[in-house]
């Protein structure tokens, strides 16, 4: 039996098992996004926000990383995404790729709680091997999220109506 896409946004949305559906998921919203384009004042919040988490998560690779300093910086990127990242809306998009906006917004949103906790229990895992397992489930939801930024970027080149 063959899924519509309808379907593969539903499984996706009721297992929390991200990493083949995520591919699904971008995959059908840059086939909505590509049919309009983020404003130019929207790109740019977006693409400081990208450039943001990309330094955060090089942070995160390192070996060893401290747990207070990677709290510290995580709060500020929580702090640009609820200011500037939430929030936006462009009001020149179609229906369609506003909603698809918001739908990346709320997944966004979710895993950026989720990064909140596991800095937090990052910072409170005392063997190597529980800090270890914490930095890689950071690293992971770090990469989701560039991804969600990667995808909602490629439809800048394509403007509504042309």
């Amino acid at each position: 039996a063959r899924q519509t896409r309808g379907d593969k946004v539903k499984a996706y949305l009721s297992n929390d098992r991200q990493t083949l559906n995520l591919k699904h998921v971008i995959a059908i919203s840059r086939a909505v996004l590509n049919s309009s384009m983020l404003s130019p004042a929207s790109q740019q919040v977006l693409t400081h926000f990208h450039s943001e988490l990309r330094q955060f998560a090089a942070q995160v690779t390192q070996p060893n990383p401290d747990a207070q300093t990677l709290q510290i910086h995580f709060l500020r990127l929580q702090q640009d995404f609820q200011q500037q990242i939430l929030p936006l809306a462009d009001r020149h998009l179609t229906a369609a790729a506003q909603t698809q906006l918001q739908a990346y917004q709320t997944e966004m949103n979710r895993l950026m709680r989720l990064l909140a906790v596991d800095i937090s229990f990052l910072q409170a895992a005392r063997q190597s091997a529980k800090q270890q397992q914490r930095q890689a489930q950071i690293q992971q939801r770090l990469m989701s999220l560039n991804q969600f930024c990667e995808a909602l970027l490629a439809g800048r080149s394509i403007r509504e109506g042309g």
